[in-house]
C-alpha cells in the first residue's frame, strides 16, 4: 500500500497532466507566447488558490507570509513545481499537530511547501494582488539566475521585462527573460552542458550583448 505522501504525489502528477492537457496540449504557437501559455494558466490557478486559502494558512501558521513561488529546501535544491509557500515560526512534523492546525501537502492540485522562514520562497509575499504572470516570471527569474549564473560564466546579467515598440511605446503581450552575454552564439553549437534552453518553465529566453533600448524592464 503506497504511503500517504506517495499517494499525494501521484495525485499531483495526475492533476498536472490533466491541467496540461486542458490548457497546453495541441495549442498553436502564439508569437507572443512561443513557449506556450500552459505555465501561465497554471500560475493563474496557483494565485487564485493562494488567495482563497491565505486566511486559513495564516491561522494555521501563526500569521506568517504565504506566497506563490518556487521553493528552495535546506539542501539548496529548487522545487520543480510552482506552488504555495507557507512560512511558519518553527517547522514541525504535521502529523504531530491537531488536525485543524495541519497544513496540507496540496490544495486543489497545487503543492504546498512549508518553511521556517530561514529558507522559503523566492518572492512576492507582500504582493498578493500582483498580476499572476508577473509574479510567476519573477519567480522563474530568481530561481534560474542563481542556478545559471553559477554554471555559465558567460552570463553577465539577466533581466525580466517586455519588448517595447519604439514608435508606439506599446509593450509586447508576454514577459520574457533577457540574458546579457559577452557574445551571442547559436546555442546548438555549444556542448549540451553549456546550453540554455529557449524556454525556462514556460518563459521565453533571449540573448543580447547589451540591453536594448526597446527592452522595458519589469518594475
Amino acid at each position: 500500500m503506497p504511503s500517504r505522501r506517495t499517494q499525494l504525489k501521484l495525485a499531483l502528477a495526475c492533476a498536472a497532466a490533466i491541467l496540461w492537457l486542458a490548457v497546453g496540449c495541441g495549442e498553436e504557437i502564439d508569437p507572443d507566447y512561443p513557449c506556450g501559455r500552459a505555465a501561465l494558466k497554471y500560475a493563474e490557478h496557483v494565485q487564485e488558490v493562494r488567495s482563497k486559502y491565505t486566511p486559513l494558512f495564516q491561522h494555521q501558521s501563526g500569521g506568517r507570509a504565504i506566497s506563490a513561488s518556487f521553493f528552495k529546501d535546506e539542501n539548496g535544491n529548487w522545487s520543480e513545481e510552482y506552488g504555495i509557500v507557507v512560512g511558519v515560526e518553527e517547522k514541525v512534523d504535521q502529523d504531530t499537530l491537531p488536525p485543524e492546525n495541519r497544513i496540507p501537502d496540496e490544495v486543489e492540485g497545487v503543492p504546498v511547501f512549508i518553511t521556517d522562514g530561514s529558507l522559503g520562497s523566492v518572492n512576492t509575499d507582500h504582493l498578493y494582488d500582483r498580476d499572476p504572470e508577473e509574479t510567476y516570471v519573477d519567480a522563474v527569474f530568481l530561481k534560474y539566475w542563481s542556478l545559471l549564473h553559477e554554471k555559465h560564466n558567460y552570463l553577465n546579467a539577466m533581466y525580466v521585462g517586455y519588448e517595447e515598440d519604439p514608435a508606439t511605446l506599446e509593450r509586447s503581450a508576454a514577459i520574457q527573460l533577457l540574458f546579457i552575454v559577452d557574445k551571442v552564439v547559436d546555442q546548438s553549437t555549444l556542448p549540451p552542458e553549456d546550453r540554455i534552453p529557449e524556454c525556462l518553465d514556460g518563459v521565453r529566453v533571449t540573448f543580447e550583448e547589451k540591453i536594448r533600448p526597446a527592452f522595458h524592464e519589469m518594475q
